[in-house]
């Protein structure tokens, strides 16, 4: 995993969304239940918020009302996900260089 941890430290995002069970564990360890632990926040690498849910594969192959309700817990991961980006950024990032501007 050290290029993505490369990648995580050059990016600094905002938050990490790990879609399905493997993307989850390679950051919170082989014990972590999807069933279980989708749509809580976690301190992921470099205290980047990290929520999980399950990988739109998953959804597709289930069927009926089993669908139905898995598509309504991705949807409400992904609100929270919406949520925590549409909060305030804290002081830019530390460490990660300001936006220049336009007009600057």
């Amino acid at each position: 995993r050290p290029y993505l941890d490369e990648q995580i430290a050059l990016i600094r995002p905002r938050v990490i969304l790990a879609l399905g069970a493997p993307a989850a564990k390679s950051f919170m360890g082989e014990r972590f239940s999807i069933t279980k632990q989708r749509g809580q926040w976690f301190e992921g690498p470099l205290g980047i918020p990290l929520i999980a849910t399950f990988h739109p594969a998953y959804v597709l192959r289930q069927t009926g009302g089993a669908m139905t309700e898995v598509k309504k817990l991705v949807w409400n991961d992904l609100k929270q996900v919406r949520g925590r980006l549409h909060e305030p950024a804290v002081a830019a990032a530390e460490g990660a260089p300001a936006q220049s501007s336009l007009f600057d």
